[in-house]
């Protein structure tokens, strides 16, 4: 019953939701907060929600729930015609797409645009096994891949490109002693960088003309999650235990390239958050914490793969006797209704795991002045009022710049602001100390 989106305005919601009613009321470069600067975020999610927005006339905040609901479900939509190709199984690939779906609402729904990122990198992992043993439409794939994710959500790039396709090139170029897979790896990586600069592009040229030097504190971020190594296979839940069988099918599967292609990408995510704990040293960080969706997506997906090759391998095989065909059928049935019922009980527990996520969009005062719980609204009430008068000065939005620390005002209202909130999420060529 809440116009607003998980979190609602509080915190990263409500830079979020700015660039969002920013990119609403420009189609250009924009930054969320400065005027006449190019935006230092990828431009990608938020671009394609503001023309949603704009098109159907909706304000950029009101668009965020809308469009976060259309994205994820169209990011898990494609994987099901991408897995099935391969794993050759329409089943398997729509188990695999409906638990990616269920662990990015648990885990990362609050930010739609890295979570459809996240979402295809398991598949990403296995199409860079093809590509590097000569898959051309494969390597085309994990091109658009990384080029169009370096358009939505940097971080996940970095990580898609270091930890898993490079370190997939390097073992499949040693284990074959040959050069050809760097030489596919050279090929993605200039395409792929062709796509991201559409995005990064005006930036990019920002900073290389910028008189002043960059400051940013981005990665100065580090939450308890950000300092524990992620073993989601260790969790008492369904999703533990698709972990632990991915675990267990990615040791026993090592030579098959496809499942190797799998634990080296959660061997060079381990080897991110590691090093992201080391880098704390020199005072900064690698965000490993955003990481977890990967490496439980990965195991998870692992343990999916494994299921579906102990039934077509046969039960059976697992015993001394073998069991008829009727029996057979019959286990593939209870098999498939365990499975069934433990994703539904999963699913159900979605709401809960989000439950302060929900209570927020519940609560948080939206653009039009209303909490969804039908609470007396807080300040943001007033917001209305002050948008009305600024305009009675005969000053509009979009050439005006405001100084003030009603945060939440321009999440609704396309104002400029004379510096942003906090320097975590300041365009680095903003000044912001200096401002």
């Amino acid at each position: 019953a809440s116009r607003l989106w998980l979190d609602g305005v509080q915190v990263d919601q409500a830079f979020r939701t700015q660039f969002l009613t920013r990119s609403v009321d420009e189609m250009g470069y924009a930054d969320m907060n400065y005027q006449d600067m190019p935006s230092f975020y990828p431009i990608g999610w938020f671009w394609l929600g503001g023309r949603l927005g704009a098109l159907m006339g909706i304000p950029g905040w009101e668009v965020y729930q809308p469009w976060a609901l259309i994205s994820i479900a169209v990011a898990g939509c494609i994987l099901v015609p991408i897995w099935q190709r391969l794993t050759s199984s329409l089943p398997v690939a729509t188990a695999i797409a409906l638990v990616t779906t269920a662990i990015t609402l648990t885990i990362a729904a609050e930010e739609p645009y890295s979570a459809v990122i996240a979402m295809g990198l398991p598949a990403v992992a296995v199409l860079s096994a093809r590509a590097f043993r000569g898959s051309g439409l494969a390597t085309l794939g994990v091109t658009l891949y990384l080029g169009i994710s370096a358009t939505f959500y940097t971080l996940f790039t970095g990580a898609a490109a270091l930890t898993v396709v490079s370190l997939i090139a390097l073992f499949t170029a040693l284990y074959e002693h040959t050069w050809r897979p760097i030489l596919r790896l050279v090929i993605m990586a200039v395409g792929s960088i062709a796509i991201a600069l559409i995005a990064w592009g005006p930036y990019l040229w920002s900073v290389m003309h910028s008189p002043a030097p960059l400051q940013t504190t981005a990665q100065h971020y580090l939450p308890e999650e950000g300092t524990q190594i992620p073993v989601p296979f260790l969790s008492f839940s369904i999703v533990g235990f698709l972990c632990l069988m991915g675990l267990i099918y990615i040791v026993i599967r090592l030579n098959d390239v496809e499942v190797r292609a799998l634990g080296i990408s959660l061997l060079g995510t381990y080897l991110w958050t590691v090093v992201s704990m080391v880098a704390t040293l020199a005072g900064t960080t690698l965000l490993s914490f955003r990481l977890e969706v990967i490496v439980v997506l990965l195991f998870a997906t692992a343990g999916i793969l494994a299921l579906a090759e102990i039934r077509l391998l046969g039960v059976h095989r697992l015993y001394p006797a073998r069991f008829s065909h009727t029996t057979n059928k019959q286990i593939t049935a209870v098999f498939g209704i365990i499975l069934a019922l433990a994703g539904v009980f999963y699913a159900q527990q979605i709401p809960e795991a989000n439950e302060d996520a929900i209570d927020h969009a519940y609560s948080d005062t939206d653009g039009y002045g209303e909490r969804a719980d039908r609470f007396t609204s807080d300040s943001a009430h007033y917001y209305l009022d002050i948008h009305n008068f600024i305009q009675d000065q005969g000053y509009t939005p979009d050439e005006t710049v405001v100084l003030t620390d009603e945060k939440t005002f321009m999440s609704y209202y396309p104002y400029w602001g004379f510096n942003a909130f906090t320097s975590h999420y300041a365009n680095p060529l903003g000044e912001f100390s200096t401002r």
